[in-house]
């Protein structure tokens, strides 16, 4: 029997491999109980899968203990991840396919879940999205191959008749360096690690702590409904991006949203007189040694990451970009927001993969999938 196992393991240890679980992202915790008692375990028929973003939508056929069947449906991850870490394609999962799906239950008593794992019931593929599941019995004999991942800390994972096939290695490019850069970023990045941060908690003001208790993902995110991205969510995004640097400006193309950032290298370029905020405000960047720093100011009020951590119209970013480790990138973001943090803070820190062998994908947004 073929055995494959797709996951993107962050960290390895011992027996215990993780996988970035679904329910940090979106604070899906606020619409789908993650507690052992939400969490349940159905086998059906896939009626229909959406590969959609930003999020994927499974819909599945599920007979109950009184003979009837239900209809159920389940969100997981964007079709752009799914493409990129667990090698789906349009033939992966198939109306008619035998599902066993590992989910948290929406707290509504709907019939919808987040999934958690995915086992197409001939035991030709499992994917793993949260590590928790690795622990299920009902999976002991299809996981016994993944200990050859032992180790193995980055980039994608894949189990064939239990030999582990690694990820390709990266390819090598010559690049030239601008005439007045001291480093040379053009490349496209992806998997970002975050990196131990002490300074990283969020001094909140009352009114900050206040929107962020109150913030509700249905109501108050905007790229449920494919609403446009802000500073300095965007970065937060844990998906590609490609740096194209110029003598003159540098421009940021991120796969999140089809976000393009124009950055010029002058700092009397950036705010004009009396322009109206915008979501991505107004960014310039200059050097200072060998790490890019981006100043931008004049943003539309938004959001610092998934966790609905609030930025007002008064907020200044600054981000620094530095090469680390040969070609990997380290990202910093200092957020300053007098109306909903008591002083500036570092919001964002994360290391990003060189990946020239990656590609962006399409992001095809459709509203209202959570």
């Amino acid at each position: 029997m073929t055995i494959s196992l797709l996951l993107r393991p962050l960290a390895v240890t011992g027996l215990v491999f993780a996988a970035a679980p679904i329910l940090a992202h979106h604070s899906v915790v606020s619409v789908y109980d993650d507690s052992p008692q939400g969490r349940v375990l159905l086998e059906g028929t896939v009626k229909e899968m959406l590969g959609i973003n930003p999020h994927s939508l499974l819909m599945v056929e599920v007979t109950n203990d009184a003979g009837e069947i239900e209809e159920w449906s389940f969100l997981t991850r964007p079709y752009t991840t799914l493409r990129r870490r667990w090698g789906f394609s349009e033939q992966t999962i198939e109306p008619g396919d035998s599902v066993r799906v590992a989910v948290s239950r929406a707290f509504d008593g709907s019939r919808k879940g987040s999934i958690r794992s995915l086992v197409l019931t001939d035991e030709s593929r499992l994917f793993l999205f949260d590590s928790d599941e690795a622990a299920r019995p009902e999976f002991a004999a299809m996981i016994e191959g993944a200990r050859a991942c032992d180790g193995l800390t980055s980039g994608d994972c894949l189990v064939v008749d239990g030999e582990l096939v690694r990820p390709s290695s990266r390819v090598e490019i010559d690049r030239e360096t601008p005439a007045n850069a001291p480093v040379e970023l053009s490349g496209l990045y992806a998997f970002n690690t975050r990196i131990p941060c002490d300074e990283c908690e969020a001094p909140y003001t009352d009114e900050g702590r206040r929107r962020m208790e109150q913030w509700n993902v249905l109501t108050d995110d905007a790229s449920i409904n494919c609403g446009p991205e802000t500073m300095p969510r965007i970065v937060s995004r844990n998906r590609p991006f490609e740096i194209t640097q110029g003598n003159e400006e540098i421009t940021i193309r991120y796969e999140s949203w089809e976000v393009v950032r124009t950055i010029p290298l002058d700092t009397n370029k950036g705010r004009p007189p009396g322009a109206p905020n915008r979501p991505l405000g107004y960014s310039v960047g200059y050097w200072d040694g060998d790490t890019l720093v981006v100043e931008t100011e004049g943003v539309t009020a938004g959001l610092i990451s998934a966790a609905g951590q609030p930025t007002s119209d008064q907020t200044r970013t600054v981000e620094r970009y530095r090469k680390i480790e040969g070609e990997n990138l380290e990202v910093e973001v200092v957020v300053d927001d007098p109306i909903n943090y008591t002083e500036p803070f570092l919001a964002l820190h994360r290391k990003w993969q060189w990946a020239p062998d990656e590609q962006i994908f399409p992001w095809d947004c459709v509203p209202g999938i959570f």
